[in-house]
């Protein structure tokens, strides 16, 4: 009898101080968004272009496929690279890393 209450004692402590290795499967929303907005870069319905927004200004999918890893990360920690996927409605945009033209939903605006 002292033998199963002793194991039994023994696995509680170990789960307890972390002995015994737990995988986080946790997903974080964000860097699914990402992953979701590379893969179908347009919304549905209507079909417009979605963009990746950081701290900085707007990034182009070229430089997030490229930077992958460092997104995945900041995404985790708050870091540079750190996006939020949404539409950019209107108006003229630029990739703050490579400088190339973003796509907006209705273009320019005309004033």
């Amino acid at each position: 009898m002292k033998t199963s209450i002793g194991l039994y004692n023994k696995l509680v402590n170990d789960l307890y101080f972390k002995k015994v290795p737990i995988i986080n499967t946790m997903k974080n929303k964000r860097i699914e968004a990402v992953k979701d907005a590379l893969r179908q870069p347009n919304t549905w319905p209507g079909m417009y272009p979605k963009s990746f927004l950081s701290y900085d200004g707007v990034i182009c999918h070229k430089c997030i496929r490229d930077n992958f890893r460092a997104v995945v990360n900041d995404c985790r920690t708050g870091g540079p690279w750190n996006v939020k996927v949404d539409v950019l409605w209107e108006g003229e945009f630029h990739c703050v890393d490579c400088g190339c033209e973003v796509e907006s939903a209705y273009g320019p605006v005309e004033v």
